[in-house]
Formats: structure tokens, sequence, C-alpha cells
């Protein structure tokens, strides 16, 4: 009795393990003993089956891939210092299917190279005549981007 109360408690741990491994490692089907070895014999067996693949979804990424970057261009135009410019009007861009698609200024440096960009709904104005760097950028909706850089003159007259 006194055995029992001591250990009763580990013996009954035990058996409850010794089922628990039995369940894990002494479970056949197929040719596969205990549970790790019939899942990785299913897993195993399911990967080696050949399915029927659609290459639909390979051809269209091949597709989309395949497809040109937008083209930017600059539409020349006069542009006169402290004059309201909308520069978004300056460029054209299209897709590789020649879709018109929206072109988006990303910088504009002056010719010391520093930044003088801030948008603003009358436009933008340049301070004085030079030659200004315009950085754009236009995205299709393949999400084919194209960047670029123009030196865009600014003259008095």
């Amino acid at each position: 009795m006194i055995f029992i109360k001591q250990y009763g408690r580990t013996i009954l741990y035990g058996i409850s393990a010794a089922f628990v491994m039995l369940a894990v490692f002494g479970v056949r089907q197929g040719g596969n003993t205990g549970m790790i070895q019939i899942a990785y014999g299913t897993a195993a067996k399911e990967m080696s089956e050949k399915k029927e693949i659609s290459y639909r979804d390979a051809d269209a990424v091949k597709a989309v891939l395949a497809r040109k970057k937008p083209k930017i261009s600059y539409v020349g135009k006069k542009i006169l210092p402290d004059t309201p410019v909308n520069l978004s009007e300056l460029f054209l861009a299209n897709d590789a299917d020649g879709n018109r698609i929206s072109v988006e200024i990303t910088d504009v440096r002056s010719e010391n190279g520093e930044s003088i960009f801030c948008q603003s709904a009358q436009g933008f104005l340049f301070p004085k005549p030079g030659i200004y760097k315009i950085s754009v950028k236009a995205v299709d909706k393949e999400k084919r981007t194209v960047c670029g850089e123009y030196a865009i003159p600014v003259s008095c007259s």
C-alpha cells in the first residue's frame, strides 16, 4: 500500500507514456509503422503522383514579363520663368498597347542639382531661366514601371 502511494503517480505516467508511444510508433498502415512514417508516406505519395497542371497562370506571367515597359516622351513647349506650368502636361506616357497612362513627376532639380519640387494646385513656377532636370515615372496596369530624367529649358523669350 505504501508502494502505491509513493510510486502510484509515476506508474500511471509510465503506463500513459507507453500507450502514447504505442500509438505513435506502433500503428501500421500499408506497410508503414507508426504515425510519423504513415504521415511521411502519405505526403511522399501525394508528391510523387503526377497531377494535371494548368499552365495558364504560367503563360499569363510570361506574357506580363514579356510586355514592353511604358514609354515616356517630352512634349516640347515653351516655358517661361515665374509662369505657372502643369508639369504633367509636359509629358506623355503610353503602355505597350499604346494606351495613355498617367505620368508622375518625382523631382525637379535646378542647374546646381538642388531639388526645388513642390506641388501646387496653380502649377509649378520655375524661378529663373536655365536648364532644369525633371524626374518622371509612369506605371502601367500590369505594374511595369519606367523612370526617366529630362533636361527642360526655361527661357525668358
